[in-house]
This record gives C-alpha cells, sequence and structure tokens, in this order.
C-alpha cells in the first residue's frame, strides 16, 4: 500500500445529487435527504473547497431543491433524458429541456450540460441534437457540453463523432475498464474533461453483504475480498476507495453522493488524510455485468464503518 501526502483531493470532487431527491442506492437507507440536510451538506462542501454538483432531470426534484437553496456559488453540471416514447421524442427540443433545467437550479446557466444516455446519438436525430446542445454552448448556457455513458470506447467514438467536450464515466476500484483500456489518458490528452461516477459502486464497496440477499448478479464475494485486502493493509475502504480514484491524474472530476449528512462528513475526513493506494486488484475471469448497476436487482446490504 502507497500514501500520498500531497494532496489537493477536494478540488477534484463533485457533488453527485441523486439522494438529493430520490431515494438511490442500494446501500441507502436513510431515504430521500431533507433541505436542511442538503443545505448544511452544501455549506460543508465550500468550507471545505468542494465547488461543483452533478444533478440530474431524473433525480427527482433535485434539480428543484437545489434552485430553492441556491447553488450559484458552485459549479453544476445537470443531465436530460430524452423521452423514451417515439412520438414525444420526435417533437423534444433539448434547448428546451436545459432551459427548463436551468429555470429549476435558478441559474442562467451551467458549467455542464450532458445527455444522460447516448441512445438518442445513435439514431436519426443524433446529429441534431448534438448541434443543438453545440449551439446552447455558442450563446453561454453551458460551458461545456458532452454525454454520460457506461461504455469507455464509446464515449470516445461519440466524442470525436459530435466534437464534446465533457464525458461522465463509470470507475472505480472493481470497474477499472475506462483505465486500463486507455479511454481516460486518451480523452485527456484530447483536451476532454473526464467525470468519474459509481466511484463507491452505489455504496456497495463500502457495505458489508448480510445473508438472504437476492441478488447473484451482485459483486459480492469481489467486495469481500476488497475488505479482506483493507483489514489487511489497515485502511478504511472509503479511504481506498477514494484512493484509487484519485490517483488517476487524467481525470478531471469525481462525483460522490452520500446518503446522509453524516456519510458526507465520514468523507471530508477521508479527503483531508494521505491519500492511499491499495495494493489489491480484483481477481479475473468475474462477470463484467456485474459491476452495471442496471442489472442489480434489490438485496440486502447494510452500510459498513467507513472509516
Amino acid at each position: 500500500m502507497k500514501v500520498n501526502n500531497s494532496l489537493a483531493s477536494e478540488k477534484k470532487v463533485c457533488i453527485g445529487t441523486a439522494t438529493f431527491g430520490l431515494r438511490y442506492g442500494i446501500t441507502n437507507q436513510e431515504g430521500k435527504l431533507s433541505i436542511k440536510e442538503i443545505e448544511r451538506i452544501l455549506a460543508r462542501s465550500l468550507e471545505s473547497g468542494i465547488f461543483q454538483i452533478d444533478t440530474a432531470q431524473a433525480y427527482g426534484d433535485a434539480e428543484k431543491r437545489l434552485g430553492q437553496i441556491g447553488v450559484k456559488k458552485f459549479q453544476v453540471i445537470t443531465k436530460v433524458s430524452p423521452p423514451r416514447n417515439i412520438h414525444e421524442f420526435k417533437k423534444w427540443n433539448i434547448t428546451q429541456a436545459l432551459e427548463m433545467s436551468l429555470g429549476r437550479l435558478n441559474l442562467e446557466s451551467c458549467h455542464g450540460f450532458l445527455l444522460h444516455d447516448t441512445a438518442s446519438l445513435h439514431n436519426g436525430r443524433g446529429a441534431q441534437i448534438a448541434r443543438q446542445m453545440h449551439q446552447v454552448k455558442s450563446e453561454n448556457k453551458a460551458f461545456h457540453i458532452g454525454f454520460s455513458t457506461y461504455d469507455p470506447m464509446e464515449a470516445e467514438l461519440l466524442c470525436e463523432r459530435y466534437e464534446f467536450d465533457l464525458v461522465q464515466l463509470p470507475y472505480n476500484i472493481l470497474d477499472r475498464r475506462a483505465g486500463e483500456c486507455g479511454a481516460i489518458a486518451r480523452l485527456n490528452k484530447k483536451g476532454i474533461a473526464v467525470h468519474v461516477r459509481s466511484v463507491f459502486l452505489q455504496g456497495l464497496l463500502l457495505s458489508e453483504p448480510m445473508g438472504g440477499h437476492q441478488n447473484s448478479n451482485l459483486p459480492i464475494q469481489l467486495v469481500q475480498e476488497f475488505h479482506q485486502a483493507c483489514q489487511k493493509y489497515k485502511v478504511g475502504p472509503l479511504r481506498a476507495a477514494l484512493g484509487y480514484v484519485l490517483q488517476e491524474e487524467a481525470i478531471s472530476s469525481v462525483v460522490v453522493g452520500c446518503a446522509s449528512l453524516k456519510e458526507w462528513e465520514e468523507i471530508l475526513i477521508a479527503l483531508k488524510q494521505p491519500r492511499v493506494n491499495l495494493s489489491w486488484s480484483p481477481r479475473a475471469g468475474f462477470k463484467k455485468e456485474m459491476l452495471d448497476p442496471r442489472t442489480w436487482r434489490k438485496g440486502s446490504l447494510s452500510p459498513a464503518c467507513t472509516q
């Protein structure tokens, strides 16, 4: 295990807001955060030098609540989801979708504007949607444009095809695809900002699986092995999980969420500590789909101590 005392980790951290508007996360036993908790999380973030927020139209009323609290001191990245209904999609206007988000956020512009998935970029309207996104960028409604995806190779392809400058990818100590295939480094070299999410894999990496869970597709054994490695090196899973992603210099921002103010305080404490690089790798041969939360069903898990 390596320890790096040269920090400034807070500058890379972006507040994930799914729990601001939804009961989100496979280990979330707290539910949707209260307005008072959100206010305190934002205040503590500013005090700690964290100035980025990641949100989305799909996160319940998170945008509206952020707008009520006031987020003009932050760099806000928001994501929009095109309608799934084909008839509604034909009439859908992404510029209007952004205006609605900005209205809820009580902002005139945002730092980043992303498509929440890439399906609309692969159909007949892909080029038109990309042009509309470039138009809002030229009007300074959004300073960076792009998309969120699960596929690092797709990220490179679409950034080149549509000249996007911001992409969001999953990346954590189990899901290392974006780094190992070189996508993060290549995107960074081209001037494309890489934001990574799923750092804690919806809290699964910080949890001790309980007996009786109903999900055979969760990477339970891998998480147990990760916890065993943390015990061996006497480092908490939170600090180890953060240390792994923060060591990657080509990453522009690390999206980190929480299910409570207490969890956020623990994250802030971990960020102040020397960064660790755990000398551990997941075993080869496991099913990659286990790392995709879209394939999970509700299980029986509980949060572990994160210190």
